[in-house]
């Protein structure tokens, strides 16, 4: 049976990094990063992104502050970055999200210019090839994640990697005190979690007020983002990245079916860098109203979509919408990528989609792109 030093060194090679460190939960792992690198100051993450990066940081002792993504990928925009990043920053995650990669290099240099942290969150874009070095390569410390619908889907455990041989020592000692979860208690936690997560979502959705309320969440469910490593994982987390290739492919190939076929033009694609891997295929609606009536089609005709993501700022105090990040999370519907959907369901999907818009085009006349009620 292969030991954890084995794991780690492997996955370590694979991103081509000099250490890795593993966890039960990504999340672990980034709180336990910012809190070796990080003196209590800001961290500064893309404003649409999952909620589960910035617990980390408060799990870390650090302080969470949002920054604008690019409408064409979803990610960090280096230009916004430079008007959010201030000598109280003591770091900044770079997310490709759903697989979309990041330039990190103009990053990279405003990180420099104000002395910070580079963090790169890979965790939805293993496998994704650019002009740039490999998601997980990348920053002082990586990120990536083994858990659910993740390219290297293991349903759990997560990682921290870098070339920093003394941090990676000093995370690993940190790793040892964090516990490992009985299962049966955080699977019934997780369902709270769900419930009342949604529920707040909902009631900020309807009233537009609220977002404070999710400001209890970190602390009251730590236990499911602060968990030690399994071992048990290790024979898991093996077999999803000896298929990570095949799952790789295939997502691409779904992905492309998504692009050719979903082709009314009210729908808006993302324009990513290179190839993406893809942790789902993400399109853009023209408006609030559209995209509830597409997503509520969907579920009906028993197709996957979800809606993420919630306006990250507004969870965490931010007073103002930062802008293109709340349009996005206002219009944005995620499908299904991954190796547990065939070709013929996303051709049926994608048909879906069009069939929607068109219907609700037609229906109520919703010409205005920017209809965002913010």
């Amino acid at each position: 049976m292969t030991s954890r030093r084995e794991l780690a060194s492997s996955v370590a090679d694979y991103f081509d990094r000099e250490a890795c460190v593993l966890f039960g939960r990504a999340t672990t792992g980034l709180a336990l990063a910012i809190e070796a690198m990080c003196d209590g100051g800001d961290v500064i993450f893309p404003a649409y992104t999952c909620p589960s990066a910035v617990y980390s940081c408060i799990y870390g002792g650090a302080q969470p502050k949002f920054c604008d993504v690019r409408a064409s990928d979803y990610n960090l925009d280096s230009a916004a970055l430079e008007d959010v990043i201030s000598t109280d920053t003591d770091a900044v995650v770079a997310v490709h999200l759903f697989g979309h990669p990041l330039d990190l290099d103009p990053i990279a240099t405003v990180c420099e210019e104000y002395d910070v942290k580079l963090i790169e969150d890979a965790c939805h874009a293993i496998g994704t090839s650019h002009d740039g070095p490999q998601p997980g390569s990348g920053g002082d410390v990586s990120l990536v994640s083994f858990n659910d619908k993740k390219p290297i889907d293991a349903g759990h455990g997560g990682a921290i990697l870098t070339d920093n041989s003394e941090l990676a020592a000093e995370l690993r000692e940190r790793e040892k005190a964090v516990p490992v979860r009985d299962q049966d208690v955080l699977e019934r936690m997780t369902e709270h979690y769900r419930r009342l997560y949604y529920a707040i979502e909902d009631y900020q959705s309807e009233f537009r007020r609220g977002g404070k309320l999710f400001e209890v969440l970190p602390e009251q469910f730590r236990p499911l983002y602060m968990q030690g490593f399994e071992i048990d994982s290790i024979a898991d987390i093996e077999a999803a990245m000896d298929g990570l290739e095949d799952e790789i492919r295939t997502r691409r190939r779904h992905a492309g079916i998504y692009r050719s076929e979903i082709s009314h033009p009210a729908v808006t694609h993302p324009s990513p860098l290179g190839e993406p891997s893809y942790y789902r295929y993400s399109v853009r609606m023209p408006s609030e109203s559209c995209r509830e009536h597409v997503v509520s089609s969907l579920r009906d005709d028993d197709f996957h979509a979800s809606t993420l993501y919630y306006p990250i700022d507004r969870q965490f105090g931010g007073a103002e919408p930062v802008e293109v990040a709340t349009r996005l999370s206002l219009h944005t519907i995620n499908l299904w990528v991954d190796s547990t959907v065939s070709e013929e369901y996303v051709r049926n999907c994608a048909s879906a989609v069009d069939a929607a818009v068109a219907e609700f085009r037609d229906a109520d006349g919703d010409e205005n792109p920017d209809n965002t009620n913010i």
